[in-house]
């Protein structure tokens, strides 16, 4: 939003500042905009692992408000705040924090000449490895060919705290070597195909290779769409991770606000070694499941924690009516287990819905509920979630 209106006390100080040759506050400002979210989440918890229950919750709080400034010429600023606290829930030492401060998440200076935007600086790496990794560096991008996105990207310092940063893998690196990330990147569409092309290199760790092809055809009163999905991880640290592959595909078909989806995903880390896939969250990579390949046995399931070799097929279902949105998703095969360092039947199932109270206030939930099997272990995790999300 343009942050143009000022009060009638700012006017009176705009007029003293500029008998004194100052810029007017009006002029300072009238560039700016500001945009972000606050949101309030609980998280309730319920872990079993062979009858051995635990339980817990929190109630966490995050703002986001980003700035962006025109400056001179084609010139243009950014700054991002962020503030994240979490309060327990349900247990004897509860305390409600009141001392986590805010946390400076984007600064970068960026130039946009015709179609060609460079930044540079503490910002989004925004490749297709990630999911909303925070890097410091040099980020271009182009689309002087109508349809098509280039990117190119070079970091030499990466995210690796707890707040922001899903998974094992970056922790697991840092100390150890230097956290140089570079990428690139092609995205085109040309209905009814939509195409993605990825390159990247964490240097003296993997290079990363993606291919992700998707269709989708609109015959009015149905949708059809087909998505395919590979990535290659060539290794160059032959002692701590090996080589690695995913592929995953996706069918759905939509109707008179029905979703239906079906699809199968697979990824190997080769010669009994750690790998991974992506460098943060997930990525951009197929994943139904809310705990089963991510935040389960300690979030050490994640696309960027992978041993072994993995095989799920998922179907799901949604529908979308007035304000109102609802799901469901399950989720099964055999997959390496953290928990039991070999590869066991595991499978999830998921509900969830949201309500749109407004185009800027949306309220949504969730219930998960996973297990891993084997022989007379199991371990079972069972996850319920309210948000609400006010967006600006």
């Amino acid at each position: 939003m343009k942050l143009a209106k000022i009060s009638l006390a700012a006017l009176v100080a705009l007029g003293a500042f500029s008998t004194l040759n100052a810029t007017p506050l009006e002029e300072a400002i009238k560039d700016v905009d500001f945009s972000g979210f606050a949101r309030y989440r609980y998280t309730g918890n319920k872990l079993n692992v062979n009858d051995k229950k635990e339980t817990k919750a929190n109630h966490n709080f995050r703002f986001v408000g980003t700035f962006k400034a025109a400056l001179d010429d084609n010139f243009f600023g950014v700054l991002g705040l962020r503030y994240a606290a979490s309060d327990g829930s349900g247990y004897n030492n509860d305390f409600t924090n009141t001392t986590s401060s805010f946390g400076v998440r984007e600064f970068y200076l960026g130039y946009k000449a015709g179609n060609t935007t460079v930044t540079a600086g503490k910002q989004f790496a925004g490749t297709y490895f990630e999911g909303d990794l925070v890097a410091t560096g040099l980020r271009v991008q182009n689309t002087d060919v109508s349809g098509l996105t280039l990117v190119g990207v070079a970091f030499d310092a990466l995210e690796t705290d707890k707040i922001d940063y899903d998974g094992k893998l970056l922790s697991g690196v840092a100390g150890s070597r230097t956290l140089n990330y570079y990428g690139l990147g092609a995205m085109g569409s040309y209905d009814p195909v939509n195409f993605k092309a990825w390159w990247a290199y964490l240097e003296d760790t993997a290079n990363l290779f993606a291919a992700d092809v998707a269709l989708k055809f609109d015959f009015d009163a149905v949708k059809l769409g087909l998505q395919g999905q590979y990535v290659h991880n060539e290794s160059k640290d032959d002692d701590n991770y090996g080589d690695a592959n995913f592929f995953a595909t996706k069918g759905n078909v939509g109707f008179f606000g029905v979703n239906l989806n079906a699809g199968y995903i697979h990824y190997k880390a080769k010669e009994n070694k750690l790998s991974f896939v992506t460098v943060e969250d997930n990525g951009k990579l197929i994943n139904p499941a809310k705990l089963l390949n991510s935040v389960m046995n300690g979030s050490a399931q994640y696309y960027n924690n992978i041993k072994d070799k993995n095989d799920y097929w998922f179907i799901g279902a949604a529908y979308k009516f007035d304000k109102f949105g609802l799901f469901a998703n399950y989720i099964d095969g055999k997959g390496y287990s953290w928990a039991r360092k070999k590869r066991i039947d595991r499978d999830e199932w998921n509900i969830g819905g949201n309500y749109a109270y407004s185009k800027k206030l949306n309220f949504s939930t969730f219930y998960a509920a996973t297990k891993e099997k084997d022989g007379d272990y199991k371990n079972k995790h069972d996850r319920i979630r309210f948000e609400a999300k006010y967006s600006f």
